[in-house]
């Protein structure tokens, strides 16, 4: 049974609608890319901040020890002024620091891809 011409007409131009409708809404950005660019600029300028603590310890490490006046050290409850630690303890205190910093510029550095992939899908 042959359906009448307005009627075909009529389900054509809601088809035609909703391919319409369906092409508009694919092409719109979604509401998440905005936050994921802002999350991705926050985390890179995390990441800087970090490269740059990193890179100014280095250089802080590279460079000879300069006289610098000690800080005044507080006196324990009994009264001693506690010894300085060893340059071996300062040195295991500075490797731990320096592996923790690493480890987050990692997790930064990892993120930063996954938000990107994510971004450019």
């Amino acid at each position: 049974m042959k359906q009448p011409f307005r009627i075909r007409w009529r389900w054509g131009l809601i088809g035609l609608t909703l391919l319409v409708f369906w092409v508009l809404v694919g092409l719109m950005p979604a509401p998440a890319s905005a936050q994921v660019e802002s999350r991705l600029s926050q985390l890179e300028f995390q990441l800087r901040q970090v490269r740059s603590q990193v890179s100014q310890i280095e250089a802080r490490l590279s460079q000879p020890s300069l006289a610098r006046p000690a800080a005044p050290r507080p006196a324990t409850p009994t009264g001693e002024i506690p010894a300085d630690p060893s340059l071996g303890e300062q040195f295991d205190n500075l490797a731990t620091l320096t592996i923790e910093l690493r480890q987050q510029i990692r997790t930064l550095e990892e993120r930063v891809t996954q938000l990107e992939q994510q971004r450019s899908r």
